[in-house]
Order: C-alpha cells, then structure tokens, then sequence
C-alpha cells in the first residue's frame, strides 16, 4: 500500500493488532509455551472458575432469541473500555449472524445458567479473529471469563487446525503474556482538499 504514498496519501500508525501462532499439538504443549509464572496463574484461575460455578460454553451461527441480552453485554464492554472505536448496534450482530455466516461464530458464555459473556469470531481457514466481546463485569471477574474464553477458544483452534489467533486492538498486557506478538497496523488517508492534505501531512 506504500504505493499509495505517491498519490498523496499519508501513512500514519494505528494500534497495532495481536496474533498468536499456534504451532502446538495440544493445549498443554501451548501451555508450556508460556513463563512458569503465566502457566501457574492461568491454570489456576481456569480451576477455580470452573470448581466455583456451573460453566458452559454454546457456540451458535444464530442469536436472534439473545440478541438484546448479547447487546447488553456489548454495550457492559463499550462503555468500560478506555478506547473506544465504533460504537455497534443490535442490528449489527443480528445481521453478522445471518450474512456472515457459516464463517461467523458466536461463542456464548454462561455462568449457573445465565448468559455472561460472549465473542463473536470469524473463521477462515487457518485464521481465528476474535473481533467483538462483551461481558457481565460483576461475573466475569468473579470466575476469571476473560481467562476462560482465552484457553477455550485456544483450546477450539487446536482441534480445528487453526494455526493463527487473532486478538485485535487495546488491552495489550494480559495477550502478550499469554503468548502474542504485536502486528503493525497502518492508516492511509488523504483530504480531498490540498491545501488541508499538506496541513495533514505536517500533523503527522
């Protein structure tokens, strides 16, 4: 796309993405991948999760029956996060569902029966993106779900031979111990007006 620099355009820096390669055989060699440290802590907040509430995981293609409280749980992780991008609607999950599937996933957390959290993700061939999430605050730290859909949806790729996970833009801390890697992102843009592009081009 440097190409594009020729025409005018600017190349600016964007929050880098995250992708974890999965050159494992199994979760535990995945495991032990990571520092002792990290190791030690995951496991035992997947085993207290799991030893403190009643969880299970449905991974459906349709939420048309859930999509207000899937919005719900969006709108919890909107709102709290620092950065914000665009901001979704309801529609646009219910549309996600139905126009991109089969390749669009919606992994359903739920904690003693109520639906706490969730991931949409998209699946094309070797490539895993997690794209949007959303929880139940007051659950979701209580029984470590960010940590317990991390190891399932890891868990889910080594068993459908998927080699790279993508975990997106913000909360870098937590995805580079469990294994990351930073990927540059890069913006493009160009003002149709001159005179503003040349002002745009000293600002970047």
């Amino acid at each position: 796309l440097d190409s594009l620099l020729a025409q005018g355009f600017l190349k600016v820096k964007s929050f880098p993405s995250v992708i974890t390669e999965l050159s494992f055989s199994s979760f535990d060699e995945y495991l032990h991948s990571l520092s002792y440290s990290t190791r030690k802590s995951l496991r035992k907040k997947i085993k207290k999760a799991y030893s403190s509430a009643d969880i299970k995981v449905r991974i459906s293609d349709n939420i048309d029956d859930i999509a207000d409280d899937i919005f719900r749980l969006y709108e919890n992780t909107y709102h709290s996060g620092a950065t914000k991008f665009e901001r979704l609607t309801k529609e646009f999950f219910i549309r996600a569902a139905r126009n991109l599937a089969p390749r669009s996933k919606f992994f359903l957390y739920y904690v003693n029966g109520k639906l706490s959290a969730f991931n949409l993700c998209l699946v094309y061939k070797d490539l895993f993106i997690d794209k949007f999430i959303g929880f139940d605050y007051d659950i979701s730290k209580k029984y470590n779900l960010y940590f317990v859909s991390w190891c399932f949806n890891i868990e889910w790729c080594l068993k459908n031979s998927i080699r790279f996970y993508q975990t997106g833009q913000t909360d870098y801390h937590p995805k580079l111990k469990l294994g990351g890697k930073l990927i540059p992102l890069y913006a493009y843009l160009r003002h149709k007006n001159f005179l503003l592009n040349l002002f745009l081009k000293l600002l970047a």
